[in-house]
């Protein structure tokens, strides 16, 4: 068989051409049937995974191809809603606000270097390093002998009065004079002195003035580290507690002599004196009381008080005819019937 120009020489001729065709036609064959195979099993694959994604009965076989409808509530809304900020705390806001910081109690205080204020006059004097004391003093030279009738003392206690161990009068000068000798110290009559003078220095108003006179041979004065108003001291707070701490700090001592703490007492020119004693000697002689009304030239009212030991016998005392002939009163304390304090 001759060639077919057509083919070329690609081909052979005679049989051994269509012999070689044979094989080739088989595996084309092949070929194709698994193209096949494979595209059908995809096929059905993906028609399986869609039946999955919709609901379906149990117990039913997947649909091959079809649509399913999902219910209403299922549906994906679709309205576009406006971003919310959030919400902003306003404790934690507040929180994050910085606060100032503690002082540290623990740091040691600023020390201030302040200058001194100059005072105009004669000022407060400065309080003395040592605590003050009753120191004795002297009388001024301006008390003399002077005339004048003794002023009335008032009856009973009202305002701006004053009271001492049962005797009461009224006054804006006030000086109590205080014997402190040795005997005092028996039967606790110094203590119940202290108390009750004390207890006379609270009653009194800031407008009113005291002096205070411990004797006993020799006078001592209140000194305090304030300023004075002719020798004398307001009563104000600070001047009472002041004077109260060094009223607790006398003891019995020493003997009596009541001249000098008199003359002493009534040249700070009081409107009243209460005087206390428990001396019957020395007693008081009448030229003694006169020197003493010719001192009281401006007419206080000398109050005597009498610490004695047991009853009263009779009223022939000096310190009655002291009290009477300086306007005053005169008290007697039975001093066996103290309590211990």
């Amino acid at each position: 068989m001759k060639a077919d120009p057509a083919l070329g020489n690609q081909w052979h001729a005679g049989g051994r051409a269509e012999t070689s065709a044979a094989p080739l036609r088989a595996s084309g064959w092949g070929l194709s049937f698994v193209f096949h195979v494979c595209l059908l099993v995809f096929a059905a694959s993906s028609l399986k995974s869609c039946g999955g994604s919709a609901p379906v009965d149990a117990g039913t076989d997947y649909r091959a191809v079809g649509l399913v409808e999902r219910p209403a509530s299922d549906s994906i809304s679709t309205e576009t809603t406006e971003p919310v900020e959030p919400a902003i705390d306003a404790a934690a806001e507040i929180s994050n606000v910085p606060s100032a910081t503690a002082l540290d109690s623990a740091a040691p205080p600023i020390e201030l270097d302040l200058p001194e204020a100059d005072l105009i006059g004669s000022g407060i004097p400065k309080p003395s390093p040592l605590r003050p004391q009753f120191v004795p003093d002297s009388v001024p030279s301006n008390v003399g002998a002077a005339s004048g009738s003794p002023m009335p003392a008032p009856a009973g206690l009202k305002a701006g009065a004053a009271e001492f161990l049962g005797v009461s009068d009224s006054g804006k000068r006030f000086v109590y004079v205080i014997d402190h000798s040795g005997s005092m110290q028996e039967h606790n009559k110094l203590a119940i002195a202290k108390a009750e003078l004390i207890s006379s220095l609270q009653a009194l108003d800031a407008e009113q003035l005291f002096q205070i006179v411990f004797y006993n041979q020799d006078p001592h004065t209140l000194k305090l580290p304030v300023r004075k108003a002719d020798g004398m001291f307001y009563s104000t707070d600070i001047n009472r507690t002041l004077a109260g701490q060094l009223i607790n700090s006398v003891r019995a001592d020493g003997g009596t002599n009541h001249m000098p703490a008199l003359e002493l007492a009534l040249s700070f020119k009081p409107d009243v004196i209460f005087l206390l004693t428990d001396a019957d000697e020395p007693r008081l002689s009448a030229k003694e009381l006169d020197v003493i009304r010719r001192w009281n030239k401006n007419g206080a009212r000398i109050h005597c008080v009498e610490f004695g030991t047991g009853p009263e016998i009779g009223t022939d005392s000096y310190l009655v005819d002291l009290a009477r002939r300086n306007g005053g009163t005169r008290r007697y304390h039975d001093t066996s019937r103290f309590a211990r304090r």
